[in-house]
């Protein structure tokens, strides 16, 4: 199962125990994409779902798996 989540200023894509032995994907969550979205520093959800799902898109491709062919789970 790929775990979803936000670390630092980047959403994660993880697959596997942790960074050490798994395999990640990060997208960077700037202030440009919230106010794209019309979303502050305090509260960005819609920012932080749409750069999960890239960084999981990206995992998924860089494996040479289906999109979506894995399960996710996010972690809050």
């Amino acid at each position: 199962m790929v775990i979803l989540s936000l670390d630092g200023n980047c959403a994660c894509a993880l697959l596997g125990e942790n960074l050490q032995e798994g395999e990640a994907e990060f997208v960077e969550v700037t202030e440009a994409d919230m106010a794209k979205n019309g979303e502050d520093a305090m509260r960005f959800p819609k920012t932080i779902h749409k750069a999960a799902l890239l960084a999981y898109e990206r995992l998924l491709e860089r494996l040479g798996r289906d999109p979506y062919s894995l399960p996710y789970q996010w972690s809050y």
